[in-house]
């Protein structure tokens, strides 16, 4: 006697289900990878706000405060590691981009308009009055220079930043080193003048399309 086949069962067997990770899932790699970009721009426009606006600051003001932007992308720059750390990146290499940016900012708030930082500033417009043509970034340069924030002064920041994103995996390091050559464009750094072009490298079109624009 035979038997009827057996109807095909419906639904959870037979459903065909998207592939990659469930919205649930994907939710906190998207905000992991948005917070990697994050800190990458976060960590240069930091260096930019506090290279430029040391060597730029009006010392005539009534009540010398460092500037807000200063402090709220300081903020914005631990918010983001701190949610970095929620998602279980590297917590030591995380403290550690916090910990320099903190060190650079108490400096900041140390030295800022200081009699070594005044005088740094007035120096500058000795050099600026007899050439009132003389590039910005260059005296801006010119006051970082052998200052607590000339290149050396970054050293143990910028290795920092290095260690962590040799704890990221290849696609996060890749978004994080995409927001490093950005963010250096968007903020050029006034440190980086250099008189054989005269600007700053980051801007030389030239240089963007040998190098930089072909790494992005």
């Amino acid at each position: 006697m035979s038997t009827a086949a057996p109807a095909p069962q419906m639904g959870v067997a037979n459903e065909v289900r998207p592939s990659g990770p469930s919205p649930t899932e994907a939710a906190p790699l998207l905000s992991s990878m948005t917070d990697v970009y994050s800190l990458a721009c976060l960590s240069a426009k930091f260096r930019y706000l506090v290279e430029g606006n040391y060597a730029s600051v009006d010392e005539s003001a009534e009540r010398p405060v460092v500037p807000q932007a200063i402090d709220t992308c300081y903020a914005a720059l631990n918010l983001a590691a701190e949610r970095l750390k929620c998602a279980g990146m590297d917590r030591d290499s995380l403290e550690a981009v916090s910990h320099e940016a903190q060190l650079i900012r108490d400096r900041l708030l140390s030295d800022w308009l200081s009699p070594g930082h005044r005088e740094r500033l007035d120096a500058r417009a000795w050099v600026e009055w007899p050439d009132p043509q003389v590039a910005t970034s260059r005296l801006d340069r010119f006051t970082l220079t052998n200052s607590p924030f000339d290149p050396a002064g970054w050293t143990v920041y910028e290795y920092a930043i290095l260690r962590l994103a040799g704890t990221l995996d290849e696609t996060r390091r890749d978004l994080f080193a995409l927001g490093r050559q950005l963010a250096a464009i968007r903020y050029p750094l006034p440190s980086t003048y250099d008189d054989t072009r005269g600007e700053l490298p980051a801007l030389d079109i030239d240089l963007l399309s040998r190098g930089t624009a072909r790494e992005i």
